[in-house]
């Protein structure tokens, strides 16, 4: 049983490693992050993990034509998901955790093998950056690689999206708290700003993102809540749609 919680007990100082001293990993802003040793007067100093290579199975992917404007549901669409494969190297054999940033779109899954979303975002160059984690942060190196969105040739200039807001209530289970999300169809840009508003109760969080988490008067409970939200950085030029309201009894 001792042995047990000894064990225990140096995993968890492993992922809560001191970082002091200078800067001498490859990522800025990471220190030395030293491993769990019996000796307190003895330190040996963490050796970060690498990405090696970051493999996608396709380069380029082509928006489908959209069918009217604005173009219909469902998503994602058809062949515009690209599969990412990363190869990680730690010296000393850790468990690692892969990271994930990307400019466009979205990363479904988790762990060396997840898929890249592109579904509805504009034609344009996106990059994914992929990192590891060996519990001393994203230290070692980084690859990133660039996916292409091709218009379709017959694809008008202007496509306008559907703006639609559902509620994330049912999935919190916590009385008075509500969420809520805001979902496009069609084409648009990746680097959208949200303003929502209530018509009762307090935005707790999301205020700027496509999802909300509300409280609202415990009083008021099984009234109607009204929520609108307002979808800045669209295209002006085509004038389409950027706002969006729904009732929901609460």
């Amino acid at each position: 049983m001792l042995r047990v919680i000894l064990v225990s007990l140096v995993a968890l100082s492993f992922v809560s490693m001191v970082a002091i001293g200078s800067l001498t990993s490859a990522q800025t802003g990471c220190k030395p992050c030293y491993r769990p040793t019996d000796d307190p007067n003895k330190r040996i100093e963490n050796k970060v993990p690498n990405v090696t290579a970051l493999d996608l199975d396709k380069i380029e992917v082509i928006n489908p034509l959209p069918k009217g404007s604005p173009a219909k549901w469902p998503e994602p669409w058809p062949n515009m998901t690209v599969k990412v494969q990363t190869t990680a190297a730690d010296p000393e054999g850790d468990i690692l955790m892969y990271n994930y940033t990307v400019t466009g779109g979205r990363v479904v899954g988790a762990g060396a093998n997840v898929s890249w979303n592109l579904s509805g975002i504009m034609p344009g160059t996106y990059t994914i950056t992929a990192a590891v984690d060996d519990g001393c942060g994203n230290c070692g190196e980084k690859i990133t690689k660039t996916v292409t969105v091709l218009a379709h040739e017959d694809t008008p200039a202007c496509v306008c999206s559907d703006i639609r807001i559902d509620s994330l209530s049912s999935k919190t289970r916590i009385p008075h708290l509500s969420a809520f999300s805001v979902y496009m169809s069609g084409l648009h840009p990746p680097n959208l700003t949200y303003k929502w508003t209530i018509s009762e109760g307090t935005i707790d969080s999301g205020q700027g993102t496509p999802r909300i988490k509300i409280s609202h008067p415990k009083e008021k409970s099984g009234q109607q809540l009204n929520v609108s939200v307002e979808v800045v950085g669209l295209d002006s030029n085509c004038e389409c749609p950027n706002t969006a309201s729904r009732e929901f009894k609460y």
